[in-house]
């Protein structure tokens, strides 16, 4: 017999049906766990080096941070890879709903909350973000190749003049485009890293709303993150098991992993000798390797998409993630 078909899991988890809030609490849409939550985050203190992660554009950002580093303001992060041009409109929206859900929960809890965008720019598919289609039947792409290094280590070519150049003539008659070209024209110039370009185009499109970005992909941020990295070296077989047990319960849900579990291989990359090196994950049996680099050079380790969320929470007192 056919084992039945397994439907994704926002929609039931967004319309609230009890297979998918048994596994993942929805919270999010109460403001009294709002509340709960910005009083647990209350005491939380942040990190000189987290704060030099963070970019900011405007007065309204130079607000939020200063606002940041005081105790009791809390925050909602989303985040995306660095994309073309910024990549998919879902990148838009994701920004939106983070600036809206912060106001939202300031004005229903009382508590000060600024909006964070997280840059992943330890991302290393480059040829899932060198693409975009800037309208339809006009694909625009940066030239790709085999390399596998973060995101963060690559230049911006030449050829991204050229791009840009025929984003402007796509463009030019819609609304609003003298306003949002030139900025896309003053971001994305040849020499510049994508990380960088990605984030000055989105952060001064949403300057009036003060969102703040964080960049990862620094030494201070991978300092603070190497104990999580360790833990999820030492404890990868306990990991798989837990993480094998929540695949089964989906499935028993009806629903499907968004994350496949690659048993026998932490959740943390691995970038070789240097931190510009190839990402990858590597096997257990390099655990020794591992660990030496989360104390030696943490640069040399990035985190996964199911440790990314732990890595945030442990730098930021984050009320709500907007994922997707």
């Amino acid at each position: 017999m056919a084992s039945p078909m397994k439907g994704p899991f926002a929609p039931p988890f967004l319309s609230g049906e009890p297979r998918a809030t048994a596994l993942l609490n929805d919270g999010f849409r109460r403001p009294a766990a709002w509340l709960a939550e910005a009083k647990a985050r209350a005491g939380f203190q942040i990190a000189p080096e987290v704060f030099g992660a963070i970019q900011t554009f405007g007065p309204n950002g130079l607000r939020n941070l200063a606002a940041l580093s005081e105790r009791g303001t809390v925050c909602v992060v989303t985040g995306q890879q660095a994309g073309l041009f910024l990549g998919p409109l879902y990148t838009f929206y994701k920004a939106l709903s983070c600036i809206a859900f912060a106001r939202a929960v300031e004005r229903e809890t009382g508590a000060r909350c600024v909006p964070i965008f997280w840059l992943q720019s330890e991302d290393h598919d480059y040829a899932e973000i060198a693409s975009v289609l800037a309208a339809p039947g006009l694909p625009l792409a940066l030239p790709v190749d085999d390399a596998s290094c973060s995101v963060a280590h690559r230049r911006l070519p030449e050829e991204v003049s050229g791009l840009v150049a025929r984003l402007e003539d796509a463009l030019a008659p819609l609304p609003f485009a003298d306003e949002v070209l030139p900025l896309v024209r003053e971001s994305y110039v040849p020499g510049r890293g994508p990380v960088e370009a990605f984030a000055g185009l989105l952060g001064r499109i949403f300057e009036p709303e003060g969102l703040l970005l964080l960049d990862p992909r620094c030494p201070g941020i991978a300092r603070l993150s190497a104990p999580l990295y360790e833990t999820a070296v030492r404890r990868s077989e306990e990991i798989d098991k837990l993480l094998l047990r929540r695949g089964e319960e989906l499935a028993a849900a009806g629903l499907a992993e968004q994350v496949q579990v690659r048993c026998g291989s932490p959740l943390t990359f691995f970038h070789g000798d240097s931190p510009e090196g190839p990402r990858q994950r590597v096997g257990i049996v390099r655990r020794n390797e591992l660990l030496a680099a989360a104390r030696e050079n943490p640069l040399r380790l990035s985190s996964s998409a199911l440790l990314r969320p732990l890595v945030q929470d442990s730098l930021l007192p984050s009320v709500a993630y907007v994922g997707g």
